[in-house]
């Protein structure tokens, strides 16, 4: 699983902004101007990004010489609707990404809140309480927190350790799935062909991410799959997705056959495949 994201060549750089172009004191992502003479001219090339990038979206130091690092290989985030890619939402997407992870794992626990007494709510949509998680770190570029936070309805509190595990899963697939929802292009096709003697046709579904940011959280999403590992590609040194429905086979040493061109060239490539 792979995409082609559109990143610029002259790079990009961080702009202060200020109130009513952001709430509150924030950095925007913005591009380098195309030079203007013939020399250098600037172009758009894309860059095929992988499953199993989300590794090191979430290993990223919440700082904006890393964030700016991360944008100018892979392409900008931005949320749906969102004007700028602001530092700000990069800080709350990785601290998402990395709570959904820990939640999946077990290492945090979410609390539960009792749904407030005296509510004048109908039959059919009365519920016990929330399952709530939260999460914070401290931005020292920003001069605030940035906080994350989930919650979900549930019909009683958990009540043992299966339960719990139940919510924990339901709060990843919350976070996940508010990310995706409005994300993704879905395309269908038909398979088959009457010249070839094929008389009845298939329909195909295509589903895929529309830019960096669902992607990742698609690409996270997979790397959760029974039997899905993550290894490091043996040249470009990219994490990349082996087993499960999504991933490469599990003996695989490349992330993509251009790496595995590449390495083959290497001098020392016959040395280090004997050894």
């Amino acid at each position: 699983m792979e995409i082609g994201v559109a990143v610029p060549s002259h790079g990009h750089f961080w702009e202060k902004c200020e109130p009513p172009a952001c709430e509150q004191h924030d950095f925007a992502l913005r591009e380098y101007p195309q030079p203007r003479d013939g020399a250098g001219l600037a172009f758009r090339p894309y860059v095929r990004i992988r499953a199993g990038l989300h590794l090191d979206f979430m290993a990223l130091p919440l700082t904006l010489d890393s964030v700016l690092s991360f944008a100018n290989q892979y392409g900008a985030i931005q949320r749906q609707q969102q004007p700028l890619a602001r530092f700000s939402i990069w800080c709350e997407e990785i601290l998402a990404m990395r709570t959904a992870r820990d939640l999946h794992a077990g290492k945090i626990k979410p609390v539960w809140e009792p749904s407030q007494a005296g509510m004048n709510l109908p039959a059919s949509l009365t519920f016990a309480g929330f399952a709530r998680i939260q999460r914070e770190d401290y931005i020292k570029e920003l001069g605030r927190p940035v906080i994350f936070h989930e919650s979900i309805q549930g019909p009683h509190k958990p009540k043992d350790e299966s339960e719990w595990d139940r919510v924990r899963r339901l709060l990843v697939a919350s976070i996940a799935q508010e990310r995706l929802r409005e994300a993704m292009n879905v395309e269908i096709r038909l398979s088959g062909s009457p010249r070839r003697g094929q008389a009845r046709t298939r329909y195909m579904l295509n589903v895929w991410p529309n830019g960096p940011l669902p992607f990742l959280w698609y690409s996270f999403i997979l790397g959760l799959e029974p039997g899905t590992k993550s290894k490091t590609c043996r040249y470009c040194k990219r994490p990349f997705l082996v087993g499960g429905q999504h991933g490469m086979r599990t003996d695989a040493l490349y992330c993509s056959v251009n790496c595995k061109v590449n390495d083959s060239r290497q001098p020392n490539h016959k040395r280090r495949k004997t050894s």
